[in-house]
């Protein structure tokens, strides 16, 4: 049975981005997922070394790998971020370089192998914060530094802006009363962190009372106990902010697109809400957006939560403990984590 169709569909048809190189650094061969890497066709790339046609120092230093593994005859696997021609976001790509060998053992050639991991990458990001959260968060009994060490975890790697905003009972040391909330809200400004000095997109300073009326996504998650998920493609929060001109102003200024409002519960009862903002200058992962529509990476899930409308969901979860001994039934440090589930996918929710 004539092997050489099933190589020759193993070859166009895998997962991976394929390219064989020869002695010289000329390509060989390249399957059509290589070429939508390169946005090139093959023929454009057959004959010729990779430098030749594409510029660079990421392929200068492909060239050198093959260089490499000619040389030694051993194999090598690098990781890299870039973006493909025509998407406006970056991958994360786990890069294989192999020698190809005649049967005296010699390298005659290297094989290249390109495989997306954008999604595991996401994943390991994750979980890398999810343990640096469980560490860096909830460190004292103080609520106000609780809320800003939540703040400065998330940013940049999450959020471009968070936000946390806590009822007066919990920063006056009383519980508040179990069950939604629900009607017009009024919450305090208790920390808030971005990736611009001086977070010069927050309309209300660390302190000062906000006003959220039941429209506001705020306002939804404690009447719903559950994360809110919105943005400036969703017509009934653009609608709601509209009665806030500084806040309206702000969005459009920093191009804010993506808001996610997250209630703060602990044991059943609602002590404030989180809020996450995303904008077009967004680096929270490798895939970040830049001059496109809202279109990032990696999301958390957060389960149970309810998007306003189009994206799909992303996450956190934020967490509060208590102290149960005698005579101490006061809350303190709300310890937020971010529960690694993710999609590549982009949502929020919230307001500023």
């Amino acid at each position: 049975m004539d092997n050489a169709p099933f190589m020759d569909w193993a070859f166009t048809q895998s997962p991976f981005a394929l390219a064989i190189h020869d002695r010289d650094l000329l390509c060989l061969r390249v399957n059509d997922r290589m070429c939508q890497m390169f946005g090139l066709v093959e023929d454009e790339l057959r004959g010729r070394r990779l430098t030749d046609v594409l510029h660079g120092p990421q392929y200068d230093a492909m060239e050198h790998y093959m260089r490499q593994v000619l040389d030694t005859g051993e194999p090598m696997r690098r990781g890299t971020r870039r973006r493909v021609p025509g998407e406006t976001r970056e991958r994360a790509w786990s890069v294989a370089v192999s020698p190809l060998k005649d049967q005296a053992g010699r390298t005659q050639a290297v094989w290249i192998g390109v495989l997306d991991i954008t999604e595991q990458y996401g994943a390991r990001q994750r979980l890398t914060l999810l343990n640096e959260a469980g560490t860096q968060i909830g460190t004292t009994l103080d609520v106000t530094r609780t809320a800003e060490e939540l703040a400065d975890m998330v940013v940049p790697r999450l959020a471009d802006l968070a936000i946390v905003d806590l009822l007066d009972a919990v920063l006056s040391g009383h519980e508040p009363s179990p069950g939604p909330l629900t009607g017009t809200v009024a919450l305090r400004r208790v920390a808030h962190q971005s990736i611009f000095e001086g977070v010069p997109e927050a309309v209300v300073k660390p302190g000062e009372v906000d006003i959220h009326p039941e429209s506001f996504p705020a306002a939804q998650c404690l009447a719903t106990g559950k994360a809110v998920l919105t943005g400036v493609n969703d017509l009934a929060f653009m609608s709601s902010i509209g009665n806030n001109p500084a806040r309206a102003a702000t969005i459009r200024k920093f191009g804010i697109h993506s808001v996610l409002s997250v209630p703060i519960r602990a044991r059943g009862v609602t002590l404030g809400v989180a809020t996450f903002l995303q904008t077009p200058s967004s680096r929270t992962t490798c895939c970040s957006p830049r001059n496109s529509p809202p279109e990032p990476p990696f999301l958390l899930t957060t389960p149970g939560a309810t998007p306003a409308s189009g994206p799909p969901p992303w996450p956190c979860s934020a967490a509060c403990c208590r102290s149960d001994s005698p005579g101490n039934r006061r809350w303190r440090s709300p310890a937020a984590t971010c529960p690694p589930v993710l999609m590549p996918a982009w949502a929020g929710t919230g307001s500023m």
